[in-house]
């Protein structure tokens, strides 16, 4: 047993003291970005409720706020952003799909990069009723130059579809929900 835990203390050691982990670009990346070095990827979200304004259209969704990215993203306005380096990106989305009444819809969802569609990227969720809320979820990944363009699109079936935000909850305290969640993640390198 004593040998057991010299082993454990000599394998975990370097680690524990920053040893290999401390040499490591991947973990340098993540220790960096808290500290206004290195930003990657950003988190874009929207903080209130967006309904479905026309059955017959594609509709931008608005992303109004954002965390991280500094650096490598620019917001162009609501509902688009850019980005700075060329690069392989990963996109990844979820939203909140709810009805405001009966009968039951359809949402979609699908990316859009410099203003054209990203292919097979469309997913779609049924609500049945307004009691039923849905979760959407999707990623796709799209090879952009610098200055390329990106928006989330959607498109429902009923005006009574929406995006649906909710505020903070208490007892217990809990974060609000946005009514849409994208993060946008640089994957095709680490950065220097």
């Amino acid at each position: 047993m004593t040998r057991l835990a010299i082993i454990f203390g000599l394998i975990t050691a370097p680690i524990l003291s920053g040893g290999v982990w401390a040499a490591n670009v991947h973990h340098k990346v993540l220790a960096d970005d808290y500290n206004g070095v290195i930003h990657p990827y950003i988190t874009l979200y929207s903080t209130y409720t967006q309904k479905i304004a026309a059955t017959d259209a594609a509709q931008y969704i608005e992303l109004n706020s954002h965390s991280n990215g500094t650096g490598f993203f620019t917001q162009i306005n609501k509902s688009t952003w850019s980005v700075v380096y060329p690069d392989i990106y990963e996109f990844c989305f979820s939203g909140i799909v709810d009805l405001i009444q009966v009968p039951g819809g359809k949402m979609e969802m699908w990316g859009r990069i410099n203003d054209a569609d990203v292919p097979d990227s469309n997913t779609r969720v049924s609500v049945p009723t307004a009691a039923i809320e849905q979760t959407m979820a999707l990623c796709w990944i799209g090879n952009l130059n610098a200055g390329d363009t990106f928006n989330a699109m959607a498109h429902g079936d009923d005006v009574d579809l929406q995006w649906i935000y909710t505020a903070a909850g208490t007892a217990p305290t809990r974060p609000a929900t946005p009514s849409i969640i994208m993060t946008v993640k640089k994957v095709g390198g680490i950065p220097d």
